[in-house]
């Protein structure tokens, strides 16, 4: 899968890259950081057209992520898994993504809910 651009909330301008490599956000900023982000060139050349950068965004406006089920973590979406450690409900994408604006390194620990088998060891 690679990247999606996920939109922490329809009525905030913040935004996260969410890598499934790292099953964890590599970037977090605002709609206008992530177009002056993605149009940056790489090793010298276009990255990614312009049309397609405002096509990935706006569908992230729209619902909520870049990407197309059944891999988006759109409105509906229970949340991105985050490094095997458990899941990370949409409710708290804004939190944690203003912790990541303040330490990009922060960890999202008691914002996960564990994965449905560990609720049940003892």
């Amino acid at each position: 899968m690679g990247i999606q651009i996920i939109k922490v909330a329809p009525d905030q301008d913040l935004y996260l890259e969410w890598s499934s490599v790292v099953d964890a956000p590599t970037r977090v900023g605002t709609r206008a950081e992530f177009v002056a982000y993605l149009n940056e060139p790489r090793r010298g050349e276009e990255w990614m057209p312009a049309e397609q950068i405002e096509a990935r965004l706006r569908r992230a406006d729209e619902t909520g992520s870049s990407a197309y089920r059944p891999f988006a973590v759109d409105w509906n979406h229970t949340g991105p898994m985050y490094q095997q450690q458990g899941t990370l409900p949409r409710h708290r994408l804004t939190e944690y993504a203003q912790r990541l604006l303040a330490d990009i390194d922060a960890e999202p620990g008691d914002l996960l809910e564990p994965f449905e088998d560990e609720r049940t060891r003892p």
